[in-house]
């Protein structure tokens, strides 16, 4: 098997700038001259590869090949181990192992069996206008069935899920308050949605990252667009990826704020996020910052104010010895990802 260090080596002396990830590298794909620092996930133990903007893969001779030009073949040679070039013009079983399929989308017709029942986020001080642009309404039959429906939609525009809020009062029967149809760890949500999103985005230069739907149209109802959606509390490696595509200065975390219970499972859902986060960005481009009561849904306008005011002034380097004090505590309890460990070393 070919050495990681020489994929390590022969690659970085090609341009590759590799950002080590554990059992595989993220890096541009400098074959195609791409600058997204994420774009290509290249195995360490083949030098297998894919990439996702291109949504090409290959083996290591095959990048290789496209990197130095296909005809060159004492420099592909060269960045070829003698003893092992022959298994690497064929050996694919990495990258094969992970099948690629085709996501399922859905017709723009079955918004139109949603009905516009908004009382429900109306007497939580949602308008009319920011429901409509959500697209969103009354599922009455289906596997949404009783559920207020939001279509997510991917970046052909296209429906690729729905999120629905339970609208029963009765909770007897255990459901859970949310459901999701579709791959929620491949939303980037509302980006693609609503145009309005990607234009504050694009913008403000931010991001701001809620736990839910709700607090996402909290924010809206009050001008703040610059939103996207974690669906829980945690960023997923696709939305990571997303962010670092986009033109942007500033990452700020915002799940719910739970400082009225023994745990708070916001906070720590935000360290968690904060340092998957550093593996993108610089720490100076990111910050915690939670809401001022336990989630946008309680906040009024002066809560909205004084939030505003606190996500600009925060130092992101001045929270530093906070986030690493309660780092601490979450090892403690075991609440915080051991695979994060390591940054906070690299943070003292």
């Amino acid at each position: 098997m070919i050495e990681a260090e020489n994929i390590r080596d022969s690659l970085s002396e090609l341009g590759y700038n590799l950002k080590d990830l554990g059992d595989h590298w993220r890096s541009n794909a400098k074959y195609r001259d791409g600058q997204n620092p994420t774009a290509l996930k290249i195995y360490k133990n083949s030098g297998g590869w894919y990439d996702f903007v291109a949504n090409n893969k290959g083996s290591y001779y095959e990048l290789i090949r496209k990197t130095v030009g296909e005809n060159n073949q004492k420099l592909i040679q060269k960045y070829l181990p003698s003893n092992n070039s022959d298994n690497f013009t064929i050996k694919l079983s990495e990258i094969e192992s992970q099948k690629i399929t085709m996501e399922e989308t859905y017709s723009e017709d079955i918004l139109k069996q949603l009905l516009p029942h908004y009382s429900f986020y109306n007497n939580r001080g949602i308008s009319d206008s920011i429901l409509k642009q959500f697209k969103c309404g009354l599922a009455t039959k289906g596997q949404m069935y009783q559920r207020f429906v939001f279509p997510i939609y991917n970046k052909d525009y296209k429906i690729h899920g729905f999120a629905g809020r339970d609208m029963r009062q009765d909770q007897s029967n255990n459901r859970p308050k949310w459901k999701h149809l579709g791959k929620k760890s491949n939303w980037i949500y509302p980006y693609y949605t609503m145009s309005e999103c990607s234009e504050s985005i694009n913008k403000t230069k931010e991001v701001i990252i809620v736990e839910s739907i709700g607090d996402a149209l909290s924010l809206f109802q009050y001008g703040i667009k610059n939103v996207l959606v974690a669906f829980g509390l945690d960023v997923s490696s696709y939305l990571a990826c997303a962010l670092v595509s986009f033109p942007i200065d500033k990452v700020i975390i915002s799940f719910n704020n739970d400082n009225n219970k023994d745990n708070n499972r916001g906070l720590q859902g935000s360290i968690n996020s904060y340092y998957r986060l550093l593996n993108f960005f610089d720490k100076e481009k990111v910050r915690i910052c939670l809401p001022n009561k336990n989630d946008f849904g309680d906040m009024n306008e002066l809560d909205f104010d004084k939030w505003v005011v606190k996500k600009d002034s925060t130092d992101p380097l001045k929270q530093v010895p906070h986030i690493i004090s309660e780092s601490e505590k979450m090892i403690k309890n075991g609440s915080l990802k051991k695979i994060f460990y390591k940054k906070i070393k690299e943070l003292k």
